[in-house]
């Protein structure tokens, strides 16, 4: 079976669980919001488009842990959910 290093099992736990706290209420997903980066730049964006933003991003996080898991010499089990 697959194991992870400890410090790799702590960093997904912690994005699991930052993810389960995360509870939404009904919203209306069409909400504009402001987002500085950090440079002082700002944007607006509505809330579905910055869930979607989120949703990608973990992904891209899950495509590195992949790799790196790889380049240890692991071989990392299927994430896929269907």
């Amino acid at each position: 079976m697959f194991e992870l290093p400890a410090h790799l099992k702590r960093l997904l736990d912690y994005h699991y669980d930052r993810r389960q706290r995360a509870q939404t209420t009904d919203r209306d997903w069409t909400t504009v919001y402001a987002k500085t980066y950090r440079d002082g730049t700002t944007c607006s964006l509505r809330l579905e488009d910055a869930l979607l933003q989120v949703f990608t991003h973990d992904t891209h996080h899950r495509g590195q842990v992949l790799v790196l898991a790889r380049q240890l010499g692991y071989t990392p089990p299927d994430l896929d959910f269907l």
